[in-house]
């Protein structure tokens, strides 16, 4: 976690973050906002892929992108 929260500051940080995880096997499905929801992410295992994180653009904003995708990281990899 400490190598992706270290792409933060690239102007193409959350592309490089995408790309890094995928390497590790991690997918990172990139969701549209699900209306009526408070869902700001989600984490869970795939047949083909292990693990996948789901961040929802409740937010679209940079620092929710973060937020959301090492929250649901630290989900990752202590529970799945």
């Amino acid at each position: 976690m400490r190598q992706v929260a270290q792409l933060s500051p690239a102007a193409d940080g959350p592309r490089q973050a995408i790309t890094y995880q995928a390497k590790l096997g991690i997918a990172v499905v990139i969701l549209p906002h699900l209306p009526r929801t408070h869902l700001d992410g989600a984490v869970m295992n795939s047949a083909e892929v292990s693990p996948v994180i789901g961040p929802p653009l409740r937010y679209d904003r940079l620092d929710n992108f973060w937020y959301v995708l090492l929250h649901e990281l630290t989900h990752a990899t202590r529970h799945l």
